[in-house]
């Protein structure tokens, strides 16, 4: 049934006829090459979904991802020009995001909504800072509230950090300067086993 597939039509991916279609729940990898557009709750409640890779896409629309548990990587690629607000939603298990030469952040950029304790990297591959990027905005549900205690009371707070590229780490101190500790901005060429995946 079209409504319960999921297609890729002229460079845009979308569930077959009624976008709320929960109907991806097998699938495990999102890999679509060409896909240049992500229409609005495209994967949501992808259930089994591990891993997205859309180097081709442009723009990934509210919701793309709502409900996707199991979501652990996202990258975009060097098309990608800009990300709506709550693109992540309930992806209690994501780590990693690149998000790609994104240069709008729309909406709040509040990219991700719900509980989150194991995201680590997020990565910014833009030659500028993006425009409308609100970092403090971004991660307000990843890094600030996630500390856990050992039976001895030693706290251990959430390490998350920034990969941007090395000519752009002072920019991004100096404009979230008080807002994230100097360590949390790295350069993605010093890490390329984080950074390409």
């Amino acid at each position: 049934i079209l409504s319960e597939v999921l297609k890729s039509q002229n460079g845009i991916v979308f569930l077959g006829v009624n976008s709320n279609v929960r109907c991806c729940i097998s699938l495990v990898e999102a890999n679509f090459p060409l896909a240049r557009e992500v229409r609005e709750r495209a994967f949501s409640h992808c259930v089994k979904l591990v891993s997205a890779n859309l180097p081709s896409c442009r723009c990934a629309e509210y919701g793309v991802f709502d409900g996707c548990s199991y979501l652990r990587t996202v990258k975009f690629g060097n098309n990608m020009e800009w990300v709506r607000d709550s693109v992540f939603v309930n992806c209690s298990n994501l780590e990693k995001v690149d998000f790609g030469a994104a240069y709008d952040f729309l909406g709040e950029s509040e990219a991700f909504e719900g509980d989150y304790e194991h995201v680590t990297a997020l990565i910014f591959r833009c030659e500028t800072i993006p425009n409308y990027l609100n970092l403090p905005n971004m991660v307000q549900n990843l890094w600030t509230y996630y500390e856990w205690e050992d039976d001895d009371g030693t706290e251990h707070p959430i390490e998350g950090y920034f990969y941007v590229p090395r000519a752009l780490v002072s920019k991004y101190l100096e404009k979230f300067e008080g807002d994230f500790e100097e360590w949390q901005f790295r350069a993605i060429e010093d890490y390329p086993e984080i950074c390409e995946f």
